[in-house]
């Protein structure tokens, strides 16, 4: 019977611990997934303790699509005051960043300390080709010497 008994708990317990690893996994799958998780996780690891005004402020802007991809922070200067500081590309995102901050509730003050920083173009790719094909035009554009009525080459000038 005690054997029986030890097997019994014996099955509980792997059931109970696969269900623990596939919980985990779950959360773990879903927090790196998110952009919100990934801040999260990303806080949680530098060990930054924030207020729940800074909290409700970098929710509201890690949830917007376009400025969770930034790299934008907040910090609470004093009770209802709140700077937002951090990269945007844009103007538009600016004004965006800093009219979320100031809907969230609690904030009466926000003190803009972003930097914007346009994206910079990346040039396309050259092949040989282009390149051969450039060269060629412009040998066919390069100016002859004039010839001398004598047939010789005109002096330089």
């Amino acid at each position: 019977m005690q054997n029986q008994d030890d097997r019994a708990f014996s099955n509980l317990a792997i059931k109970i611990g696969v269900a623990s690893v596939i919980g985990l996994g779950a959360l773990a799958s879903g927090l790196f997934i998110s952009r919100r998780g990934r801040h999260l996780i990303k806080e949680a690891m530098e060990g930054r303790r924030r207020t729940r005004l800074e909290d409700r402020a970098l929710d509201a802007l890690w949830g917007d699509r376009v400025l969770g991809r930034r790299e934008i922070d907040v910090d609470e200067l004093e009770s209802g005051t709140l700077a937002v500081l951090g990269v945007v590309r844009t103007e538009d995102e600016r004004r965006r960043a800093l009219a979320i901050a100031a809907r969230t509730p609690g904030i009466n003050t926000v003190v803009d300390r972003l930097q914007i920083d346009a994206p910079r173009r990346r040039t396309p790719p050259v092949s040989s080709r282009d390149v051969r094909e450039g060269a060629e035009r412009m040998l066919r554009h390069v100016r002859r010497p004039a010839k001398h009525p004598a047939g010789r080459e005109a002096p330089p000038r």
